[in-house]
């Protein structure tokens, strides 16, 4: 999911798209998803992935950090965007620096893909229900 969902170099995020609007809604504030997401990729323990996704048990989106490839995996949890914080995905570049290669992951993000997982976790929910 990762590798999909980066590296979009034309990467654009409209307040009328509906990541955009899901983000905003589930948190009150854009800028609050987006620093709580960061804020988690920089805590999370060890190496491992910075994901926002979908909660089927609290019915909104959550980020969480999942340690190596399958710890702190959340049960009902659907990604829709996926970082690599593992050492080997920054230090070449970035050195220790993780917080200048999280800014520059999420830049590229590709918004696109982000809006077509979240269609089908709409559809989901709603099934759910």
């Amino acid at each position: 999911m990762f590798f999909a969902n980066c590296f979009d170099q034309n990467s654009e995020l409209f307040q009328d798209m509906l990541s955009y609007i899901r983000l905003q809604a589930d948190w009150g504030d854009f800028n609050r998803w987006q620093m709580d997401f960061q804020n988690v990729a920089l805590t999370g323990r060890g190496n491992g992935w910075v994901v926002c996704g979908y909660s089927l048990y609290h019915k909104r989106y959550i980020n969480t950090f999942i340690s190596n490839h399958n710890k702190d995996v959340m049960v009902g949890f659907i990604p829709v965007l996926v970082i690599d914080m593992w050492e080997h995905a920054f230090a070449r570049d970035y050195l220790n620096d993780k917080k200048s290669y999280l800014v520059a992951m999420m830049r590229e993000i590709n918004w696109a893909l982000v809006e077509e997982r979240m269609k089908k976790v709409d559809v989901l929910a709603k099934v759910m229900k």
